[in-house]
């Protein structure tokens, strides 16, 4: 194998998720959500459409962020298609119940 065919990859500390365990990964044309196993969906990548999920579009998000919008669906299956992403999931339960 000559060096023009050898890959390369380059790994990065995402320090924002660090915490996390991150259990399924989907990407995008140019971004990517992480699927926490609490069941919190976090997106980065370019966000030319919106396909991110975060109030502001048009901007690139180098770190990944929680998306707002979902914190009260628990996600628990992700895929991303180009520009656009389905997340499957379930209310959660808000109320709490003392003793």
């Amino acid at each position: 194998m000559t060096d023009s065919n050898k890959i390369g990859f380059t790994y990065f500390k995402l320090n924002s998720i660090q915490s996390h365990f991150i259990s399924q990964i989907a990407c995008g044309y140019d971004h990517v959500l992480l699927l926490t196993s609490s069941g919190f969906l976090y997106s980065f990548g370019q966000n030319a459409l919106g396909q991110l999920g975060h109030q502001s579009s048009g901007e690139e998000m180098k770190e990944p962020a929680i998306i707002f919008q979902l914190l009260n669906l628990k996600v628990f299956s992700i895929s991303c298609g180009k520009y656009h992403n389905m997340v499957i999931g379930t209310a959660r339960d808000t109320l709490t119940q003392t003793f």
